[in-house]
């Protein structure tokens, strides 16, 4: 077999969205799907042949789901990856998968890495599985018979700048080898003495190392090359594709599903119409316990209200099959995995009464793994029933609302009203997808709860009432920035009195001597700007010989390390704004500093500005446990921890780049588009930054460019 980990947790279900009403959004996108990450396969992990459990591996596991236009979801061990379905647009994807350690050199510890595209269309179902292989050099050394006639005490070393191993004698262990962006080969070195008492050395260099490759090392006496007391040593490379005794799997603990049907919404329908409803239960071995709970069960005389459906008191058997609640098993004798099928029959639910029914399944595999679901059965003699929206389906002035027909032949309908008012207004365009059906409600008031219920054309409206709340017009404090005051020698962005919003990364520019360029280089200016008394002026200057770029970013100025700034970056934020429209006047000097990490700002040509504006969804991977309030930390002494846009709690992006002087003398008008990557996440947080250089964060630049902003607002549509 290949030395590969089968992700099993990542094979990747997509399928009508479920437990909520997709619609057309108010940003242009069309359809979306769900992506599930199930946990159903898998083989055993031996132990031995890796310093990682079982459990540590399912731990170490990252699975990134991107689309052209970067990462947009991230997980982080099997137990997230698989937890539920998550909704994406309908767009092509790339799912790729990382576990393991990685370590520069090891005989035990061994990285793995799997990516595969798939496309998710609206309504479509398809299943999609990461594979992941070996993403080590593997180096193995093998020494003929015969070496041990001309050659004593030998040793193999194998290594790069990052780490090397040593094999002893005839180790016939496998090296693990992490390649890097510095060091693409391997080199080995032979020592030993020779049988008249000397000692030996060779090196060489296996060059260009490939992951998920074997090198084998074959040392061996040959008629050629290097004498050595009567005998001849060669080393020759043999190279081939990783070729290890077993596969390792993730393992993940049993999968309960419906079969035919969502488990994770109510199964509805009048007394006497549920039918039979199935579960599917897998495991990647025995099913040991299969453990039913529900407050109906106490009708059934069993003295309780659970059982062990595979291990239950003999005396109930009957009681239970009689009551139409059996099961079916079927195994894998070649993986030793198994499935059981759970029926609740006809039979059994049609004696179930008005109301909703919870039966909970817990099912533990041989391993210990337990897993658990719950299945509702609603019995309603009502024609339709209200259902859940998403809340994500609420915007500042639309929503989309929800409902289930229980019966066929019903022509649905929706109603809506404020909370707290009396009269019910028709939803117009009500769409029905199978028994569902949905309508999207339009000029509504931001900020405000909106209750809706399901009904039907001839007058019935369901008592059951539920609500969506639609996002307020949040705008930025400070915007117009009005706001000033100092702090010490530090110019802030926010008046005397008033909460901070705004900060700037040149606090550390006022520390320095005039004669050196030090001062406030973010102010207030009177002019130019567009409204009010002051806009705001960033201006980069070369301080103590090092380019200090003008900046202000929503956030707060945290602290400096050395002659470097740790900032926080963004504030709490729930809207979703379609644009940010703003003010500006760009004027770049000519770079003299320059950066290989800012290959786009170049020595003698003209300056770049920048604004740009982030949602995210949560913190980002620079996020750091010491600064809870911010959702990004930067460090400027490490360039690696800056934000980036790519990140995966990036649900919306824009930039614009000003990359030459703006017309006239005054401010211009600027929009940038906010681009959603996924409508399926509402924002926790908002990033804003604006720079006088864009590639400040690594000190390249002009000194003299100057961005001036007025204004700034965000645009709903």
């Amino acid at each position: 077999m290949k030395g590969y980990i089968k992700l099993l947790a990542a094979a990747l279900a997509v399928a009508p969205v479920l437990g909520g009403c997709a619609a057309d959004d108010p940003f242009g996108y069309k359809g979306e799907g769900s992506v599930r990450l199930s946990t159903n396969l898998s083989e055993k992990l031996t132990a031995a042949r890796a310093s990682s459990t079982e459990a540590e591996l399912q731990e170490s596991t990252i699975v990134w789901i991107s689309n052209a236009k970067g990462p947009v979801r991230k997980f982080h061990g099997v137990a997230e990856a698989s937890a539920a379905p998550i909704r994406l647009i309908s767009d092509s994807y790339v799912a790729e998968a990382w576990a393991g350690d990685s370590v520069p050199a090891s005989f035990t510890d061994r990285y793995f890495y799997g990516s595969t595209d798939f496309r998710v269309a609206a309504g479509a179902a398809t299943e999609v599985t990461v594979t992941c292989r070996v993403a080590n050099s593997v180096v193995a050394v093998d020494y003929a018979a015969d070496v041990d006639d001309v050659l004593t005490d030998y040793t193999m070393t194998v290594g790069h700048s990052q780490g090397t191993l040593t094999y002893e004698g005839r180790d016939d262990r496998r090296g693990y080898f992490m390649m890097n962006s510095r060091d693409h080969d391997l080199t080995w070195t032979l020592t030993g003495r020779r049988t008249d008492g000397s000692e030996y050395t060779r090196t060489g260099v296996i060059t260009g190392a490939a992951r998920a490759t074997l090198y084998t090392l074959r040392v061996s006496c040959a008629p050629q090359d290097e004498t050595m007391g009567g005998g001849f040593l060669t080393v020759t490379v043999d190279e081939s594709t990783v070729d290890i005794e077993d596969a390792i799997d993730i393992v993940a603990a049993p999968t309960i599903r419906g079969l035919g049907f969502d488990l994770s919404q109510p199964v509805r329908g009048e007394q006497g119409s549920v039918g039979r409803r199935s579960i599917w239960i897998s495991a990647n071995s025995a099913i040991t316990k299969l453990i039913l709970t529900s407050d109906a069960f106490a009708a059934l005389g069993i003295g309780g209200n659970d059982f062990d459906l595979l291990n239950k008191d003999s005396k109930y058997d009957a009681v239970i099959e009689a009551a139409g609640i059996n099961y079916t098993v079927k195994d894998d004798e070649a993986t030793g995995a198994q499935g059981i099928k759970l029926n609740f029959e006809a039979v059994y639910t049609a004696t179930l009464t008005q109301g909703d029914h919870t039966f909970l399944i817990e099912a533990t595999d041989a391993e210990g793994r337990t897993s658990s679901a719950t299945l509702t059965i609603s019995v309603n003699d009502a024609e339709v029933i209200t259902i859940e929206a998403d809340p994500a389906d609420a915007f500042a002035t639309r929503a989309t609302i929800c409902g289930e027909m229980l019966k066929a032949g019903v022509t649905p309908a929706l109603k809506y009203r404020p909370r707290g008012t009396a009269d019910w207004t028709d939803a117009a365009d009500v769409t029905v997808d199978g028994t569902r059906f949905s309508a999207i409600i339009s000029g509504l008031t931001p900020g405000t709860v909106y209750e809706y219920a399901a009904a039907t054309a001839d007058g019935f409206i369901s008592p059951a009432v539920m609500s969506v709340t639609t996002e307020s017009l949040a705008q930025i404090p400070n915007g117009d920035f009005e706001g000033w005051s100092m702090s010490g020698s530090v110019q802030m962005l926010y008046a005397d009195g008033a909460p901070m919003y705004w900060d700037s990364g040149n606090h550390g520019s006022t520390t320095a001597p005039s004669f050196l360029g030090g001062g406030n280089i973010t102010v207030p200016v009177e002019s130019p700007r567009h409204g009010g008394n002051y806009a705001i002026k960033m201006e980069s200057k070369t301080i103590f010989s090092i380019l200090a770029a003008g900046n202000a970013f929503m956030g707060k100025y945290l602290g400096t390390d050395g002659t470097n700034g740790i900032l926080g970056w963004g504030r709490p934020f729930t809207s979703r704004p379609a644009k940010l429209r703003g003010w500006v006047k760009y004027t770049p000097g000519t770079v003299s500093s320059t950066s290989d990490k800012a290959p786009d700002i170049v020595k003698g040509q003209p300056d770049k500005g920048i604004i740009y504006v982030a949602l995210l969804s949560g913190k980002t991977s620079t996020y750091e446990d010491g600064y809870a309030e911010f959702p990004v930390v930067v460090r400027t002494k490490s360039p690696g921890k800056y934000f980036s846009k790519d990140d995966p709690a990036v649900i919306a992006y824009g930039e614009k780049v000003f990359d030459s002087a703006t017309d006239g003398d005054g401010l211009i008008e600027f929009e940038i588009p906010i681009d959603y990557r996924t409508l399926s996440a509402k924002p926790a947080y908002i990033l804003l930054t604006m720079s006088a250089s864009k590639g400040g964060d690594y000190f390249a630049g002009a000194a003299g460019s100057c961005m001036i902003v007025d204004d700034l607002e965000l645009v709903y549509e």
